[in-house]
């Protein structure tokens, strides 16, 4: 798990945490085929730079915002099964 960067803070506690979340995260890209481009791509990398930081704050904010466009895209194009 080297690329997502979480391997860089020294926890085994958090990979232990992050590790099923990602997992989990994986399937549900899989099987909604979600992907929004660069924006989200930009979103993700945001992300990192506030967890290498500690910034919390605006980590919760970006994620907020990351996950209700998720659900927009997924709901506007409409790519869960009925």
């Amino acid at each position: 798990m080297n690329k997502n960067g979480f391997s860089a803070c020294g926890s085994a506690a958090l990979m232990q945490v992050h590790a099923p979340i990602f997992d989990q995260y994986l399937r549900y890209q899989i099987i909604a085929v979600i992907y929004r481009g660069e924006e989200a791509a930009t979103e993700h990398r945001q992300l990192l730079d506030c967890a290498l930081k500690r910034d919390h704050e605006t980590a919760m904010a970006i994620l907020g915002r990351h996950i209700r466009a998720c659900v927009e895209h997924t709901v506007q194009n409409g790519l869960l099964p009925d």
